[in-house]
C-alpha cells in the first residue's frame, strides 16, 4: 500500500480513524493471495461479475502514486472480480482484505464487501463475506480493512470445494447499486492497492514453513549452489527430481544456499540422503558415510556473549553406503542472549566415512531438504516428546571455539537450572494438545528456562500462556514471567541498543525491573495469561543508527514464583509469542494508547483558546506520537470539522459566535495507533462584546448620561476605531438633536467612554448607537451594539 508523506493529509485520515497501512509488494504467480495496484496501468487481472458496468483506469491513484482503477456499477451483481490462486489456500486462517476507496458519486449504502467466492460441494456457488462499514465520501481517498477467520465454510454455512476456482469480489452496498437504481443511476468509485491475505504474527505463521527455496528441486538448481546435477527420477522419495552429488576427482561434494538462522529459535531439520558409491584418500571402496551440515559466515560480526564467525555445523556419521534412500531428522538451535544476525551460506557437505574436512570422491543423492523454524518459542506446546536437540556452544566467547554437540532435555526446548521438568497429562481446558510441562523446583531459587526470539528491534510482541500452580491459597500467589538479557560480558562497540538487564512482567500491562510482584496470582486452576513485550530500545548514546546486523540482545525467558523456593511446583502449557498488531489483535485490555487525568480549560470566545492536560499511556512503552487537537462545529445534521493541531491549545476562529463546538483529544502513539477520545463541549461567544446604556436623564435640566463599555478579546486584531452616537426624538419621531464621541480599542483592551448631551424640551426619546468609524460619514459599516433606547 501507499504512504500518504504531508502531514495535512496525516489529519485528514485520522479525522476518519484510520492508521496507514505499509506499503506492499505484487504478487508472484506463487502467492495464492491478491495484491492489485494497478501502478503499471493494467487492468486485465479484474474483471466485472456481470456483464454490467465498466471498469478503467485512472491517474492518479492513492497517495499521488500512477494509476488507481475507477468502477462504474450499472445494476446489481455487477461486482469487481479478481482470481485467487488457490495453490496451498487453507481454512484455520484469520484473513485480511483492504483497499483505499474514493466514491465518485455519492449513495446512501456505503457497505463495502470483500467476498470470497468459490463453489460448495454440492457444486453451488457462495461467498464468505468480509464486511465494513466505513465513512466514505465523494473525492476523499478512504482505506478500508476488515479481518474474520476463515474456516473453509461460506457465510451460508455450506463448505468450500477448495478443488474448484476461487475469487475475490469486491462490492459497495449490500446491493452493490444505488438505492433507487430503478431510475437508472449508478456509481461510480475508485480503487487502489486491492489486497487480500493471511494475518501474519510472526513465528505462529513461521511455525511449520520450510525456509529452504527448492526443497524438491523441482525447479532444478534454482536457488542451489555447489557440485550437484538434479535427476529427475520416479525413485525419488516423493517422486520427481532429487540432486545428484558426484565427484569422480578429489573435491567438496556438496550443495549450498543461502538461509537466515534467527538467533534463539530452534530448528527442525531433515532431509533423505542416498549413498551409492564412496572412496576414501586411498582410493578404497567404504561401506558407511556421513553428511555435514555447517554455515559459513565469515564476515560475521564476533559477539562475546554468541556464535561468531566460526563454522558451526552438525555431523551426522555412518549412514550406509548401500544405494537406499535414509532420512535423516534432528533438531538445531542457537540459543544466546546474541546481538547479531545475519544470514549463513549453508552447507550440506555428503563424504565417505572420517572425511569430513577432505576432500574425497564418490556419488550421493539428496532430496526433499526442510529447515523448518519452530518459531520464537520452541515447544512452547509441550506436544513432542523428543529428548535430545543439537545445540551450537561458545562457553567461552572466543573466536573460532564455537561447537555444535549433542544436549539430553527433559522436555524439548527447555534448559533446567536447579529444577527437574517433565511432561504431564494435566491439560488446561479445552485443549487440543494431550501434555503441559510440570516445573518442580529442587532448590531454592531454580527455574526452567529457554531462550526466545524477540528478533526484530522496533518492534512488540505478545505473549500468552496457561499456567497453574499447586497451591492451598484460594487467593493464589503472586507470580512473574522475567526476561534475562544479563550477560557476564556487554558488547563493548558492537552493541548498538541500550537493553534492561533483567525485566519481570507482573500483568497484562505492569513491568518493573527491581523484581517486585504485580496483580498476576497462580492458583490451583489453569488461567490464562497475556503481556505485551516491548523491543524497542534506545541506541547507545554515541549511535545515530544501529551497526550493521545487530539487534537488541536476546532474553531468557523464565518464571519467578512466589521467590521460586525449593518444593515449588507449577504446571505451564501452549506458551505463544508473535508480533503484536493493536489493529487487529483488540482483545488486549487497552489495546490502544489512553490518557489519564485529562482536563480543558480556557476561554470560549472567538480567537479563544482551548488547552488540554493530561497524561499518556501506551502499551509496551511506546512513546507519544503526533497527538491530535481537534475542532469541531455541532450542527442539526451532525458535526463539521474545523481544524486540528498537535499541541495542545488549540484557537477558536472568528464566525463561530453562538455556535456550539466540540473540542477533541485524540491520543496518538509513536507507531501512528490512535487511542480513546475524551472530548467537552463550549458555546462560543463573540470576541467583542459591547456592554451600553443610557444611564440617566434628567427631566429638570434635559441632561442624559450614557456609557458604553467595549471587550475586545481578538489577539489579532489592530486598533479599531468606533463612533458613539446619543440621539434624541421628538414624539413624532423626528431628531431633535445628537452628540458623537470617537474612541478605539485594539488587542485585549476594554474601554469605557461616556456621552452627555443636553437635551432640547421637545425630545421626547433618546437612543444610544456604537458603529465603526471615527468619521460619522463612514460610520456604520459595523455594528457594535443593539440600539439603546430610552423614552423621557
Amino acid at each position: 500500500m501507499k504512504r500518504f508523506q504531508t502531514f495535512f493529509m496525516v489529519v485528514l485520515l485520522l479525522t476518519m480513524y484510520w492508521s496507514l497501512p505499509i506499503q506492499t509488494s505484487a504478487s508472484d504467480n506463487s502467492y495464492p493471495y491478491v495484491c492489485e495496484s494497478f501502478e503499471d496501468g493494467n487492468k486485465n487481472n479484474v474483471s466485472i461479475a456481470a456483464d454490467t458496468g465498466e471498469i478503467m483506469t485512472v491517474t492518479p491513484g492513492a497517495g499521488d502514486t500512477a494509476y488507481a482503477l475507477r468502477h462504474t456499477v450499472t445494476e446489481i451483481g455487477g461486482e469487481l472480480k479478481i482470481p485467487l490462486n488457490s495453490a496451498g489456500f487453507a481454512p484455520g486462517q484469520n484473513l485480511r482484505a483492504g483497499a483505499w476507496i474514493r466514491l465518485k458519486t455519492e449513495t446512501a449504502d456505503k457497505t463495502v464487501i470483500f467476498m470470497l467466492c468459490g463453489s460448495t460441494l454440492n457444486g453451488e456457488e457462495a461467498s464468505f463475506d468480509l464486511v465494513s462499514y466505513p465513512d466514505l465520501a465523494v473525492d476523499t481517498w478512504t482505506y478500508v480493512t476488515v479481518s474474520e477467520f476463515w474456516n473453509g465454510v461460506f457465510t451460508n454455512g455450506e463448505i468450500c470445494d477448495r478443488t474448484q476456482s476461487i475469487y475475490l469480489k469486491v462490492r459497495i452496498g449490500t446491493g452493490n447499486t444505488k438505492v433507487d437504481a430503478a431510475d437508472g443511476e449508478s456509481i461510480t468509485y475508485d480503487i487502489d492497492d486491492i489486497i487480500f491475505e493471511p494475518t501474519v504474527h510472526g513465528a505462529a505463521a513461521e511455525k511449520g514453513i520450510n525456509i529452504v527455496k527448492n526443497s524438491t528441486f523441482a525447479d532444478g538448481k534454482s536457488s542451489w549452489g555447489g557440485t550437484c546435477a538434479v535427476v529427475k527420477s520416479e525413485d525419488a522419495p516423493e517422486g520427481g527430481e532429487y540432486a545428484k552429488i558426484e565427484a569422480t576427482t578429489a573435491g567438496w561434494m556438496q550443495i549450498t544456499q543461502e538461509l537466515t538462522f534467527a538467533a534463539n529459535h530452534m530448528y527442525y531439520i531433515s532431509y533423505w540422503i542416498k549413498g551409492e558409491k564412496a572412496f576414501n584418500g586411498k582410493g578404497e571402496a567404504v561401506d558407511t558415510a556421513g553428511v555435514y551440515m555447517l554455515q559459513s559466515a565469515r564476515s560475521r560480526v564476533v559477539d562475546t556473549n554468541s556464535y561468531n564467525t566460526d563454522l558451526p555445523g552438525y555431523v551426522i556419521p555412518e549412514f550406509p553406503v548401500d544405494g537406499q534412500w535414509h532420512k535423516i531428522e534432528f533438531y538445531y538451535q542457537f540459543e544466546f542472549k546474541t546481538f547479531t544476525n545475519q544470514q549463513f551460506n549453508t552447507i550440506f557437505r555428503v563424504f565417505p566415512h572420517g572425511m569430513k574436512d577432505t576432500p574425497s570422491t564418490g556419488l550421493f543423492g539428496i532430496d526433499d531438504i526442510k529447515i523448518v523454524d519452530m518459531g520464537a518459542v520452541a515447544n512452547g506446546g509441550f506436544e513432542s516428546n523428543d529428548h535430545t536437540v543439537q545445540k551450537f556452544l561458545n562457553p567461552t566467547g572466543e573466536l573460532n571455539k564455537s561447537k555444535v554437540t549433542e544436549t539430553e532435555q527433559n522436555v524439548l526446548g527447555w534448559n533446567e537450572e536447579k529444577v527437574e521438568t517433565q511432561l504431564v497429562a494435566d491439560i488446561r481446558p479445552a485443549s487440543t494438545g494431550k501434555q503441559s510441562m510440570c516445573v518442580s523446583i529442587l532448590e531454592d531459587g531454580g527455574y526452567a528456562y529457554q531462550g526466545i526470539g524477540l528478533d526484530k528491534a522496533d518492534t512488540d510482541y505478545k505473549i500468552s500462556f496457561w499456567a497453574k500452580g499447586e497451591t492451598e491459597d484460594k487467593e493464589g500467589v503472586p507470580f512473574s514471567l522475567v526476561l534475562d538479557r544479563s550477560v557476564s560480558k556487554p558488547g563493548g562497540d558492537q552493541e548498538s541498543y541500550l537493553v534492561p538487564e533483567v525485566e519481570y512482567y507482573t500483568g497484562k500491562q505492569e513491568v518493573n525491573t527491581d523484581g517486585s510482584m504485580g496483580t498476576w496470582r497462580l492458583t490451583g486452576d489453569w488461567t490464562y495469561y497475556e503481556c505485551l513485550i516491548s523491543n524497542r530500545f534506545a541506541l547507545k548514546d554515541d549511535l545515530t543508527t544501529p551497526n550493521e546486523h545487530t539487534i537488541p540482545r536476546l532474553p531468557f525467558l523464565s518464571f519467578n514464583v512466589d521467590g521460586n523456593s525449593s518444593g515449588t511446583v507449577y504446571y505451564l502449557d501452549d506458551i505463544t509469542i508473535r508480533e503484536y498488531d493493536p489493529e487487529t489483535d483488540t482483545d488486549m485490555e487497552n489495546a490502544h494508547p489512553y490518557c489519564t487525568d485529562v482536563s480543558f480549560a480556557g476561554n470560549s470566545y472567538e480567537t479563544g483558546a482551548i488547552s488540554v492536560r493530561y497524561n499518556f499511556h501506551s502499551l509496551c512503552g511506546a512513546d507519544e506520537g503526533q497527538t491530535l487537537l481537534r475542532m469541531f462545529q455541532k450542527t442539526d445534521e451532525g458535526e463539521v470539522f474545523i481544524c486540528a493541531t498537535t499541541e495542545k491549545t488549540i484557537q477558536i476562529p472568528v464566525g463561530l459566535a453562538g455556535e456550539t463546538i466540540r473540542v477533541e483529544l485524540v491520543p496518538i502513539d509513536d507507531r501512528q495507533t490512535i487511542g480513546s477520545l475524551y472530548f467537552s463541549e463550549y458555546t462560543v461567544t463573540p470576541c467583542v462584546t459591547v456592554v451600553s446604556e443610557i444611564t440617566k436623564w434628567d427631566e429638570n435640566t434635559g441632561e442624559i448620561s450614557a456609557a458604553v463599555t467595549i471587550t475586545n478579546r481578538a489577539q489579532i486584531s489592530e486598533e479599531q476605531p468606533v463612533t458613539i452616537i446619543l440621539a434624541v426624538y421628538d414624539a413624532k419621531n423626528k431628531m431633535v438633536g445628537y452628540k458623537t464621541v470617537q474612541t478605539e480599542f485594539g488587542p485585549s483592551d476594554s474601554v469605557n467612554t461616556g456621552v452627555i448631551l443636553a437635551a432640547p424640551p421637545e425630545a421626547a426619546k433618546a437612543k444610544l448607537y456604537v458603529w465603526s468609524g471615527s468619521v460619522l460619514a463612514e460610520t456604520g459599516k459595523t455594528v457594535y451594539s443593539k440600539v439603546v433606547t430610552r423614552t423621557k
